[in-house]
């Protein structure tokens, strides 16, 4: 880290990537533009950036320009993934495949996804998601993790965000292409569907509205459709909640910025 002392603060910053956080370096990539370095130095150091675009201070600038140079020089590795890493001194498995992942999981991930620009500023909450094991996942463990995530050097989770991103990605274009050929069961099927039907596998997905995407599907009453059990139509019910929505958003998501 670097430490400059100037008329009017002391600044502090990294001087390599490894003394970048997750959460420093995905507010790098929500608000720079990749060619503005002023404004890169500006979030590195916390430094306002009307400050440094009018400052002649030159024995700040020089030591600020020197320190900042790793952006350049150093590269970050997104493709060597590992198979444990290890969060605020303790160790998780990297999932090599999401299949066997619960649901929950896969929806909450894709609604990240959904709402992020690019996968660098995903890194923190998708790791968290997939870190939790999938049968004590909940929301609330996976945010309380992304808190210790954002903590951790970029350096260690970076691969392993891209990773997931792009399991998740992949995986959800797989499903898709599967909806190509499921149809929605005639009416001599809809007792048997709806009695397996239930919201208490829904419930930890904080999302309800599926009742009524599941009462409309298969002519039922929602609240008859909250006390009954749920099994195999899950994965249709959710697939058939987000695809529309999904594949409109999907391109957007491929089209990360490059490494800095």
């Amino acid at each position: 880290m670097v430490t400059l002392q100037t008329n009017k603060r002391t600044i502090t910053g990294p001087t390599r990537w490894r003394e970048v956080t997750v959460e420093m370096y995905q507010n790098i990539m929500s608000k720079w533009d990749g060619k503005d370095d002023l404004l890169l130095k500006s979030i590195l150091y916390d430094i306002d950036y009307n400050y440094l675009l009018t400052s002649t201070d030159l024995n700040m600038l020089g030591p600020l320009e020197q320190a900042a140079a790793f952006t350049r020089i150093e590269v970050l590795n997104k493709e060597k993934v590992p198979s444990v890493v290890e969060i605020n001194g303790k160790w998780y498995d990297v999932p090599t495949r999401l299949n066997g992942y619960s649901v929950g999981q896969a929806i909450q991930a894709r609604r990240v996804l959904e709402s992020a620009k690019m996968y660098d500023v995903a890194i923190a909450k998708i790791v968290a998601i997939y870190l939790v094991p999938s049968d004590q996942f909940t929301m609330e463990k996976a945010e309380e993790l992304e808190k210790e995530i954002l903590k951790a050097p970029i350096t260690e989770v970076l691969a392993v965000g891209y990773f997931l991103c792009g399991s998740v990605e992949q995986m959800w274009q797989h499903t898709f292409e599967r909806m190509e050929s499921i149809k929605m069961p005639g009416s001599e099927e809809d007792d048997f569907a709806a009695k397996m039907a239930g919201v208490h596998n829904l419930e930890p997905l904080a999302d309800l509205s599926l009742l009524d995407k599941f009462a409309q599907a298969y002519h039922m009453d929602p609240d008859v459709v909250y006390n009954k059990s749920f099994g195999t139509v899950m994965n249709m019910l959710y697939l058939l909640k987000v695809r529309e929505a999904f594949m409109k958003r999907f391109d957007s998501i491929r089209k990360t910025l490059n490494p800095l």
